[in-house]
């Protein structure tokens, strides 16, 4: 199950949005592979074109989801509802930079620096009967497109290549010699 846990990068508030309460995951659109345009020049009495280079242009996400109340009565559920509501609206500002953590079964990526621009909309249907579920979408544009690995590997290159050296010495004054 996908599960994606959105950072407020101003004021590191966050929510995670996966398959429990009391922000649900439903689905996504954009996430996929990245839309790309070749670059082609083409030359007088050329047959055909000279690629050049691809452009990746940037990427814009939509997402789906509901928020859920656990609690009972009805009173105490519509504030409950209207609590979750300002948290995510809080954390997807669109005034500030969020950060968008991605964990599948086998990976876990992140798009940083996404700005958010529209939503959280909410379904206003679900206020004439407050049941306890809050259905909202949002859309945002990632810049970078790609997503990045949420934590990085490092290893030390001696265990890669034993033999390498690099040999840096300093004289008395901090001048490299």
């Amino acid at each position: 199950m996908l599960r994606l846990k959105c950072i407020n990068g101003r004021t590191g508030a966050s929510v995670y949005l996966g398959g429990e309460a009391p922000y649900f995951f439903l689905s996504q659109e954009g996430m996929d592979g990245a839309e790309a345009e070749a670059v082609m020049v083409k030359s007088p009495y050329q047959r055909g074109q000279t690629w050049l280079s691809t452009n990746i242009d940037e990427r814009l996400i939509t997402i789906n989801g509901s928020l859920v109340s656990q609690v009972e009565d009805p009173q105490e559920c519509l504030e409950e509802i209207y609590r979750l509501r300002r948290q995510l609206i809080s954390v997807l500002n669109p005034l500030d930079i969020v950060h968008v953590e991605i964990h599948g079964e086998s990976f876990e990526k992140m798009f940083s620096s996404v700005q958010v621009v529209d939503g959280p909309n909410f379904d206003d249907a679900d206020y004439t009967e407050p049941d306890g579920i809050l259905m909202f979408n949002f859309s945002a544009v990632v810049p970078k497109n790609f997503a990045e690995d949420l934590e990085y590997t490092v290893f030390d290159l001696m265990e890669v290549v034993p033999s390498f050296e690099f040999i840096l010495e300093f004289d008395d004054t901090n001048q490299i010699a």
